[in-house]
């Protein structure tokens, strides 16, 4: 793409989080953009309890740039899941005893160089 090319571009702008004083989101009683920001991944994940899960699909609602990063996190997601490659059950499977084990202190392994 030439220099003359990227200028014929149009810009796409970027949108700021809403301000509290929008009255849109952030206000009394609502989640902040930065809340927001810091449980996207969490509510995409379904991570979340059912009270955060309600407070944050609010505000998605109505805060388009919010909006714009969840949709940015699923589309993250979604590309990743079409590289992942397949894993056998009995792999996964083996994996997820490992990881038991490991959490209730069971697993013995040794690291080799």
């Amino acid at each position: 793409m030439s220099a003359k090319d990227a200028r014929d571009e149009p810009e796409i702008p970027l949108l700021p989080p809403l301000s509290e004083s929008s009255g849109i989101c952030g206000g009394p009683g609502q989640m902040s953009c930065v809340e927001a920001n810091e449980l996207i991944q969490f509510y995409v994940d379904n991570f979340i309890d059912a009270d955060a899960t309600a407070r944050i699909a609010e505000h998605l609602g109505d805060c388009p740039p919010c909006e714009l990063e969840m949709v940015v996190y699923k589309r993250i997601i979604a590309s990743l899941e079409r590289c992942r490659p397949h894993v056998p059950e009995d792999t996964a499977q083996r994996l997820q005893r490992f990881c038991e084990d490991l959490r209730a202190g069971r697993a013995q392994y040794t690291v080799e160089d």
